[in-house]
């Protein structure tokens, strides 16, 4: 007897004990149990169709239901984006600088050392025309 012929069973001989009208009647006493199973989705997007109906068997591993995976492919590909700028980070860090960052590196210093040495120049300057009080504090400040 499968449990749906059980449950059927029960159900009769509750009901024809309650409609007895003998005092002495035969009476069972237990507790009627549906067996009910809620899923939840594991991600909360739009359902595009749903492939079973309620209340129909379904096997272990059998698709229930169809859900929108447009956010979690942008988010698969964001993350794998992600992967791919670290780890040409981690190649160019294992590799090296190459020669043109080299290159670009040291015109920058070089540049840096001619800025610095005009700024000095500026500075002595304007210091030798506030010495002989023909500039102002304004001047030699900046």
């Amino acid at each position: 007897m499968n449990k749906r012929t059980q449950l059927l069973a029960l159900i009769a001989a509750l009901l024809g004990s309650a409609c007895s009208s003998e005092p002495d009647a035969t009476r069972i006493v237990g507790e009627l149990a549906s067996d009910r199973v809620e899923l939840t989705a594991e991600a909360g997007e739009p359902i595009l169709e749903i492939l079973v109906a309620e209340g129909e068997e379904v096997a272990a591993g059998q698709v229930l239901m169809k859900q929108d995976a447009t956010r979690a492919i942008a988010r698969l590909a964001e993350a794998e984006a992600a992967f791919m700028q670290s780890q040409a980070r981690l190649d160019e860090l294992v590799r090296g600088p190459r020669s043109e960052q080299i290159a670009a590196a040291r015109a920058n210093a070089a540049g840096a050392a001619q800025e610095l040495a005009f700024r000095r120049s500026e500075f002595t300057r304007a210091k030798e025309v506030h010495d002989r009080n023909l500039g102002s504090e304004e001047m030699l400040d900046s």
